[in-house]
């Protein structure tokens, strides 16, 4: 993990961000974490989801199953809404290689924030929320490093 944070930004930054929300006293200015700008740009091995086009029928239901992918990787995923206007995210990932992904990170970001993170289990699922009712950017990394990000503007109901 240390070699991994020694040349990962990204985890870095959030490493620093969870030690200070864990701090007793407030936190202090994020001036020493990067910006979004200073993020590096898509991992090399990142691989980017596409949203499939919903039947006309189910534009009416936003809470019907929802399905995306890529060369080789197929998510099934449902955006469904608390009575409190909270969205929850349930979902699955298929890929040919399932058991590579057992146990990968979830992660749902709002704003370049990290808002809530899950394992996918041995079938790839996973469940994520409530978070409330703006863009989010899904990404899920393995083990090797191996990322596969679904970008804010498929994941809305």
């Amino acid at each position: 993990m240390t070699a991994h944070l020694a040349m990962c930004p990204r985890c870095t930054a959030e490493l620093v961000q969870v030690r200070r929300w864990s701090a007793a006293d407030p936190p202090a200015a994020d001036t020493d974490l990067p910006t979004p700008s200073a993020l590096p740009s898509p991992r090399r091995h990142e691989q980017t989801l596409r949203l499939l086009p919903r039947e006309q029928a189910t534009l009416l239901r936003s809470n019907e199953p929802r399905f995306a992918e890529a060369e080789g990787v197929h998510m099934v995923f449902e955006l469904q809404t608390t009575p409190l206007g909270l969205l929850m995210i349930n979902g699955q990932l298929i890929i040919d290689d399932q058991a590579a992904w057992m146990g990968a990170l979830l992660e749902l970001r709002q704003a370049d924030q990290l808002r809530a993170t899950a394992l996918l289990d041995e079938e790839g699922r996973w469940s994520c929320g409530p978070l409330p009712d703006l863009p989010v950017e899904l990404r899920i990394t393995n083990e090797l490093g191996h990322v596969i990000v679904l970008h804010p503007s498929d994941l809305r109901l």
